[in-house]
């Protein structure tokens, strides 16, 4: 679409401006028409994240109400007409949520008091959600793992036991992408497609 970077970095431009606010995490809605994204409001003692949609060439943005304790990262529904996102409970531990849209209603999708979640990805079929997550309290020794959700129920996505902080499908729904700090991960899912163990993969 016009006005978005191309790989060869022309066509770009500043799609929202913004001289006191951060904005991070961008995310292409399925039709490619919108960009979700969120930004931090400064506030008196600390700032608050809010979600914004803007449209590719920069026009219609539109804030969606407030989702209190969200954290930055963003993935459109399939639908297209809401996002997922993960929470920070003040308490300790976390949830991943289905944030309607335009109403930014939530929905629980699942939670835990030991696991703070990042990144979910809804799979094409939308029967499957892989999300990433750490321990909580937080620790150096306990890395992020990526889980799979189905129905509520959390189980560990038995190949990458303790890497990924992100997954992404493959349009057809047989191979995840993976990505750490320094690296990414190529697997595909065996024929069954529902034992979620790795026929093969590849390391960059």
């Amino acid at each position: 679409p016009r006005g978005i970077p191309g790989i060869d970095g022309g066509n770009d431009h500043v799609l929202v401006p913004f001289d006191s606010l951060e904005a991070r995490n961008p995310a292409w809605s399925p039709d490619g028409r919108r960009i979700a994204f969120v930004i931090s409001v400064p506030r008196a003692r600390r700032s608050t994240t809010a979600i914004r949609i803007v449209g590719v060439d920069g026009s219609g943005l539109t804030a969606v109400p407030r989702v209190p304790n969200l954290d930055g990262c963003l993935t459109w529904a399939r639908s297209g007409n809401a996002l997922y996102g993960s929470l920070l409970e003040p308490g300790g531990g976390g949830s991943v949520v289905r944030i309607a849209l335009p109403s930014g209603r939530t929905e629980t999708v699942v939670s835990s008091d030991t696991l703070r979640f990042s990144c979910p990805a809804e799979s094409p079929d939308r029967r499957t959600m892989l999300v990433s997550a750490q321990p909580w309290p937080a620790s150096a020794l306990a890395p992020n793992r990526v889980y799979v959700v189905e129905h509520g129920t959390l189980r560990l996505f038995a190949p990458l036991a303790g890497f990924s902080k992100g997954a992404h499908w493959s349009a057809d729904g047989s191979s995840v992408v993976f990505h750490g700090s320094d690296y990414v991960h190529f697997s595909t899912l065996s024929p069954g497609a529902r034992n979620w163990a790795a026929s093969a993969h590849a390391w960059w």
